[in-house]
């Protein structure tokens, strides 16, 4: 910026002498004026270098500290004068007014035209202002690229920051810091950033007088987290639509597959683990209503949080979300419930299945096993699917006679009670009291309740026949595909 200084490095004031206030040489200078009337107020402005030959006031001492004091309150940068007619001393006391406020008196020869040093003066100005507005436009290219070769929002921040020479720190909507430092100092302005209706940012400034690249910034910004919204949504519909065409048992020689794959960084000639977790709380809500958009959202970015050191590619069928890994790490069960905590804790009803590596030509086959075995899993957590073969091996049983066998005993219990309660009773394996406690009733009410169905089935429930009930409403359990009959 042009000073007081600057302008007298100036040519054209070579001669310039400067008389009193060195202390204020750094004051900005906007323009350069010529005022010559007794009163200067409605002709003055801040950071305006003022020229003056000084009619009218001589070496009267009050009359140039009056006027001194009056331009200092307007923050005038400084005083010209042009020795010779009118002026040709300043007294001592004016000189010391003038140190005691910082503010320069500076001594003109009087042969030096006024407009000769109101002219340089601007065209020094001027060509500031051009260099400003052409380092302005080189950092603006610098932070467009920084966009283009940032990987996240945190990385942009670090970038823009330190092109613009300004801390700033982004907001979203909930007031949470999302990248940048947590505290900024001094003034803060606050930049909205430019998204999509219904998605708000703000992007906070420490302000040091640069707006246009502060606000160039918050364009910047927007146009970043704008392009990584439209990335992640071609990219959830790129791999839902290969994962839902690798599990519909369709032919890998597509060529539309394979360049989706291919897309994706899937290579379809490599192992792939499968894990599939369960959304019970979602089956009964209507698919279209925005409570179900929601959650399923909300489930999607849980997982692909929790996993994104796995590369999913996922995608929701029916009750479910289904994910892709890649191995060594799809085989890590630890880490899968390391990463999913977050998701367990709000989908806490939830399960998850997690199959060995196989072939790609597999996965559809693989899949509706998995399906079939997710209402058996254990709720909170993702199990391998080696630990419940035993389920596996149930589901494979002939139908026809498992059907008859399950119309012969728990087709027989009309009544949900019963049915709720023969279930608890084979879970802890005959124990009156454990079953009774986790059903919440006393135990002669589940005598009762036993004798009832002792009644029903003409046979009394030994250690044997409980283990026969177990096996066929594990068998239901895989038939079902999520659904109960108990």
């Amino acid at each position: 910026m042009s000073t007081v200084s600057r302008c007298l490095a100036l040519p054209e004031l070579k001669d310039a002498v400067v008389l009193a206030g060195e202390g204020g040489l750094a004051r900005i200078v906007r323009m350069a004026h010529v005022v010559d009337i007794p009163e200067v107020g409605p002709w003055i402005c801040p950071e305006l270098l003022l020229l003056t030959t000084g009619h009218g006031r001589g070496e009267d001492a009050d009359e140039w500290i009056q006027l001194i004091e009056e331009l200092d309150e307007h923050q005038v940068a400084g005083v010209l004068i042009a020795f010779g007619r009118y002026v040709n001393q300043l007294p001592a006391s004016v000189l010391e007014a003038a140190d005691r406020l910082n503010f320069p008196l500076i001594r003109l020869p009087w042969a030096l035209p006024f407009i000769r040093v109101s002219e340089a003066v601007h065209r020094l100005i001027i060509d500031e202002q051009a260099e400003v507005v052409t380092s302005i436009e080189q950092i603006q290219t610098q932070m467009a690229r920084a966009a283009l070769s940032a990987r996240t929002i945190s990385d942009l921040i670090v970038r823009l920051s330190r092109l613009a020479h300004l801390k700033m720190a982004l907001h979203d909507d909930a007031e949470i810091l999302v990248a940048g430092p947590a505290h900024l100092s001094g003034t803060v302005k606050t930049i909205p950033v430019p998204l999509e209706r219904g998605v708000h940012y703000s992007l906070r400034v420490e302000d040091n007088g640069m707006t246009p690249l502060a606000d160039y910034a918050a364009l910047v910004l927007g146009l970043f987290l704008l392009r990584e919204q439209v990335r992640a949504r071609t990219e959830a519909k790129l791999q839902s639509s290969l994962v839902n065409t690798l599990l519909r048992h369709e032919s890998l020689e597509d060529p539309e597959l394979v360049e989706r794959a291919r897309l994706l960084g899937f290579h379809t000639e490599s192992l792939h683990a499968l894990l599939a977790l369960g959304l019970p709380t979602l089956s009964q809500e209507n698919e279209l209503s925005r409570q179900w958009v929601d959650n399923v959202s909300r489930a999607e970015q849980l997982l692909v949080a929790g996993l994104k050191d796995f590369s999913p590619l996922i995608t929701t069928r029916h009750n479910c979300l289904v994910a892709i890994l890649t191995p060594p790490a799809a085989k890590d069960v630890d880490r899968c419930n390391q990463g999913l905590a977050k998701f367990f804790r709000d989908f806490p009803q939830s399960s998850g299945i997690l199959t060995d590596p196989i072939a790609t030509t597999e996965l559809a086959a693989m899949y509706d096993v998995v399906e079939n075995l997710l209402p058996l899993a254990p709720k909170g957590r993702v199990h391998p699917l080696s630990r419940l073969i035993f389920p596996q091996i149930i589901a494979s049983l002939p139908g026809d006679l498992m059907e008859s066998y399950w119309a012969a005993t728990w087709g027989r219990l009309s009544s949900a009670s019963l049915q709720e309660s023969l279930a608890m009773l084979a879970q802890h394996h005959g124990h009156i009291q454990e079953a009774a406690q986790q059903l919440g009733i006393h135990r002669n009410t589940l005598r009762h309740r036993i004798e009832q169905i002792e009644q029903i089935l003409k046979r009394p429930l030994t250690p044997e026949f409980l283990n026969e009930l177990t096996l066929s409403w594990i068998w239901s359990q895989t038939r079902i595909s999520g659904k109960t009959r108990i």
